[in-house]
């Protein structure tokens, strides 16, 4: 079943929000500039990416799911997903 039967048979929109696409498209640019370069040199290693996490810290994706008052990122459950999948 299609995105588009789902939203007419619903009345739901399946679309990513502004923020959702903003998100997930940093995370994207973070994993092709950070990630990808040299990930088999870190697999071989078998160290924990202890730079790739402070980079992420540093970027605001760690705690992002978490309330602003409690210096996470105040973001939904999707955003979180959408960060985690890329």
């Amino acid at each position: 079943m299609s995105t588009d039967v789902l939203e007419k048979a619903t009345g739901l929109s399946f679309e990513l929000s502004e923020e959702q696409q903003l998100i997930r498209d940093s995370i994207k640019d973070f994993v092709e500039r950070h990630v990808k370069p040299d990930v088999k040199e870190r697999d071989a290693s078998k160290e924990f990416p202890h730079d790739l996490v402070k980079k992420l810290a540093d970027q605001g994706f760690m705690g992002m799911v978490h309330p602003e008052k409690y210096g996470g990122g105040g973001v939904g459950h999707v955003s979180f997903c959408l960060a985690i999948e890329e």
